[in-house]
């Protein structure tokens, strides 16, 4: 069987150009590729480093609205009395004073809490379990502020425990 003159072009132009064709494609695949993929691993350090700044900055603000609000003699004085655990009235007070310390911060979660981490007021639009925030009244009755994320429900916070 004998190729035509015709076949024989075709045989010997169209698979090298082919072969450039594809090897061209697949070099500019790569690289472009390549620079998105660096591109987009820049963007997110540059955000990710933007967000812990933020972070930081609203913890710093969390930990001083904190040491404002319980140094506050109005915010003290309603510590000081005496509560049991089914006292209606020291609840409704304790959560009227904390809505009037809520706008200070514009938090989701604000909860005052006894020495045995029952929960006194709550305002806001969350609340968290006695388990979760266990560690963080406890060192805060050491008279440590303690400022970190609390994970409650698989909702993360950012708290200040003052």
């Amino acid at each position: 069987m004998r190729l035509g003159l015709r076949w024989k072009i075709l045989l010997f132009t169209v698979p090298p150009l082919v072969a450039i064709t594809f090897g061209t494609l697949t070099m500019v695949s790569r690289s472009v590729t390549e620079d998105v993929e660096t591109t987009v691993r820049q963007e997110l350090t540059r955000a990710s480093a933007v967000f812990e700044n933020m972070l930081s900055a609203r913890t710093r603000e969390l930990a001083v609205e904190g040491q404002v609000i319980v140094q506050d003699p109005r915010f003290f004085s309603v510590l000081t009395l005496p509560d049991t655990d089914q006292d209606a009235q020291l609840k409704a007070t304790v959560t009227g004073v904390a809505d009037e310390f809520h706008e200070i911060t514009s938090s989701e979660l604000f909860e005052v809490v006894d020495v045995r981490n029952h929960t006194l007021g709550t305002v806001g639009r969350a609340s968290v379990t006695p388990a979760s925030r266990k560690a963080l009244v406890k060192s805060a009755l050491a008279g440590q502020a303690v400022t970190g994320v609390l994970i409650d429900k698989n909702r993360h916070y950012l708290v200040s425990a003052t």
